[in-house]
């Protein structure tokens, strides 16, 4: 028996800070799989939006419960300049989401907080999808 291998993939890690990011999260996920390029790149295999549970800490370690976070996984865009792409793409509709959620519900819009990872193995979420 032959064990599969996990390969690690560049992702771009989106958490969102503020009151009810879980239900946030899931209407940010929503707009970006609506956004031109990345709804592009999803149907071509390119790229892949995950939204995973995590654990939260606070800032001495200490558990504090689970969040959501988006994962943007990019499975056929290693290339740098695709890459960049890929990030630009990703800004550009956390921008437009943020300033239309803004709009219709007031108040201010979650902070979104971006990182690159090589965390995401090419298999399916490990959260709830």
């Amino acid at each position: 028996m032959t064990q599969r291998k996990e390969q690690r993939r560049p992702a771009l890690r989106l958490r969102l800070s503020g009151p009810d990011t879980d239900r946030e999260t899931a209407a940010l996920r929503a707009w970006l799989e609506r956004e031109q390029l990345l709804e592009q790149w999803t149907r071509q295999g390119a790229v892949r939006i995950e939204m995973r549970t995590v654990p939260v800490e606070d800032g001495d370690g200490h558990p504090m419960g689970d969040a959501n976070e988006l994962l943007i996984v990019a499975l056929g865009l290693l290339a740098q300049p695709a890459l960049a792409d890929l990030y630009d793409a990703v800004k550009r509709g956390v921008r437009t989401w943020s300033e239309n959620r803004h709009q219709v519900e007031g108040g201010t819009p979650p902070q979104v907080i971006d990182e690159w990872t090589d965390d995401a193995s090419d298999s399916d979420a490990e959260g709830g999808e």
